[in-house]
């Protein structure tokens, strides 16, 4: 990732890969909202 960010400058500072896999964590327990 911040290979890819210093190339293109898309983010102002990465994430760690802690607080992404708390995301992940988290988004585990939602309810879905899309369905196909």
């Amino acid at each position: 990732m911040a290979e890819i960010n210093a190339e293109k400058n898309l983010f102002r500072r990465l994430v760690s890969a802690k607080q992404v896999a708390k995301w992940v964590e988290q988004a585990k327990s939602l309810t879905p909202v899309i369905t196909h």
